[in-house]
């Protein structure tokens, strides 16, 4: 640990607490395997809903009938303890059951983005190696069968359709529906092997659950492994920090391959022996819809779907009084949004930092604290909150050595969830994962009651004429105007600054603005050098698939 106003943990007296009275953040004890957290909600709550998905809704039992299928036909096609399993898929149930029969079988599951391409899947088949690949239709013809030949290719391939498990059929979010032929189909595999027991195998809390690649904008992704004491410990901080009940729906607006969905809401849910509410993708309508018929009471998001939620067509307010939490982050979060959202969405979203190498989220605002959630009067930043109990952050120079509070500097973050390794690059993860902690590539700073910020990402600082511009702060006084809906900020070159400030913005529906009112606001609110050179007024802007704007798209 390094001086008290250089590093911070929620298990310690440190000046926080003089402040306002310690959350009750008591971590409960909870099992050390996946399968150990699973096996208390079935316990707990057998004919307890487990998957919500349109019409239809699977119960803990039911769930655990169909992995313990599913694990019986991956073991009789030679999956072997320390395989993997990939899935290729948005939010369907396949998905959960998949994740539950690998780790049945004594594996690991890889999620891949469904968004991927036939280069981009064979990257991820390359490195994982997976015995099995589970997929949607659509992407066998799409990706699948475009991989490179001298590609590696799974021993057992697994076509789930988005159909199966409901009735319903919304065309608004569903593919066309497909059976490529020559691939096994999900339900025919599942079905002669329902009624028989998984296999019984030993549990290492240090196995590997969890493969999750990086979103890979800036090169090669990397996976994190994610042991299961990792993933289960994980599971414990939705409950205590956002209040959460057993039983109380969760809605996985972020997809579940990506960290967000997966270890904010999917394990979450499981942790509470709740249900978790699939609507296949995020499309605004349709989650509206889902939000009014299974009430949930959680969910962890990105800023722009939760934008996106509030412009449903015929959202009200009252829509989503059932939530009594919900996560945002994904990136540097604005006030400006946050007071927005509050106003339009009834419910205070409770900023937090987290990313896929520390195994999900690591701090959050309190939920006492919700409603008045610092913002630093130097930056305009808002408060990324406090760590979890156990997390350690803290903030570091060019050379790793600890900044005092208040000084700027590079999170690290030292978790019980933090990843063992990246998967196959030992440098990478020389690199990333040192004795004293991850280095998170976000830069921010502590201030002296113990409270956490978030500037920006070390890649994304402009250097415009000598002086550090950080986008966030930009983007933070253009989502003051009342006409923009979402702004991204990015340097490009320039002769004679290095670089310069261009922003690129997307208004609300039935508002207007020119590039030059936006010019007029920022010279009222931003130094010479900070104010953008460029305006673009555009009609999307480029997303990952967790809904973060991607700057190195616009870059």
């Amino acid at each position: 640990m390094t001086a008290q106003l250089s590093s911070y943990c929620a298990d310690d007296r440190t000046p926080w607490f003089d402040l306002m009275p310690p959350p009750h953040w008591e971590i409960p004890d909870h099992p050390d395997h996946g399968l150990g957290m699973f096996e208390a909600a079935l316990a707990s709550h057998p004919d307890g809903p487990a998957v919500a998905y349109f019409d239809r809704v699977l119960s803990y039992s039911d769930i655990d009938i169909e992995s313990s299928a599913f694990a019986a036909a991956l073991r009789e096609r030679g999956f072997l303890p320390g395989d993997r399993l990939s899935v290729y898929m948005q939010n369907i149930p396949a998905f959960a059951i998949a994740m539950l029969a690998a780790w049945k079988a004594g594996g690991s599951l890889v999620p891949i983005n469904p968004m991927n391409r036939a280069r981009e899947l064979a990257v991820v088949l390359n490195d994982a190696r997976p015995h099995t690949l589970v997929l949607e239709p659509g992407l066998v013809a799409d990706a699948l069968e475009r991989v490179d030949k001298d590609s590696y290719h799974p021993s057992l391939v697994v076509v789930a359709s988005p159909y199966d498990y409901q009735t319903r059929d919304d065309m608004r979010v569903m593919p066309p529906r497909l059976q490529p032929a020559g691939y096994a189909a999900w339900i025919d595999l599942v079905a002669p092997h329902r009624g028989v027991a998984a296999p019984v195998l030993p549990r290492d809390p240090d196995d590997c659950a969890l493969l999750v690649y990086t979103s890979g904008t800036t090169g090669i992704p990397k996976a994190a492994v994610i042991p299961h004491r990792a993933a289960t410990r994980a599971s414990t901080y939705a409950e205590k920090v956002y209040d959460l009940k057993p039983h109380e729906p969760i809605i996985a607006l972020a997809p579940v391959f990506h960290t967000t969905g997966l270890m904010c809401t999917m394990v979450s849910a499981l942790r509470l022996a709740s249900p978790i509410i699939y609507t296949y993708r995020f499309q605004p309508e349709v989650s509206v819809e889902a939000i009014r018929e299974y009430r949930p009471t959680y969910t962890a998001a990105a800023p722009t779907a939760y934008i996106a939620l509030t412009q449903a067509e015929g959202a009200k307010i009252e829509d989503f009084a059932s939530f009594k939490a919900c996560a945002i982050g994904g990136a540097a979060v604005s006030p400006a949004l946050v007071a927005r959202l509050k106003a339009e969405f009834g419910v205070p979203a409770q900023s937090g930092f987290g990313m896929t190498e520390v195994g999900g989220a690591v701090s959050v605002v309190p939920f006492e604290w919700r409603d008045r959630t610092p913002v630093d009067s130097e930056s305009g930043a808002i408060s990324i909150g406090i760590p979890f109990p156990g997390v350690h952050m803290w903030i570091a120079d060019d050379n790793g050595a600890p900044l005092p509070a208040g000084q700027m500097g590079e999170i690290i973050v030292d978790a019980p969830t933090n990843m063992t390794a990246y998967w196959n690059r030992p440098e990478a993860t020389a690199e990333t994962l040192r004795s004293d902690g991850l280095r998170t590539g976000d830069i921010g700073f502590m201030d002296a009651d113990g409270w956490f910020y978030l500037v920006d990402r070390k890649k994304d600082m402009i250097v415009a004429g000598g002086y550090k511009v950080w986008p966030r702060e930009v983007e933070d006084v253009l989502y003051g105007h009342s006409a923009v809906l979402e702004a991204a900020v990015v340097g490009v070159p320039h002769e004679y600054r290095g670089e310069t400030v261009k922003a690129y913005i997307r208004l609300r529906p039935g508002q207007s603005a020119t590039t030059e009112d936006l010019a007029a606001f920022c010279r009222e609110n931003l130094a010479a050098y900070k104010r953008p050179a460029e305006f673009a007024i555009v009609d999307d802007l480029p997303k990952t698939a967790s809904g973060k704007i991607m700057r190195s798209a616009l870059r």
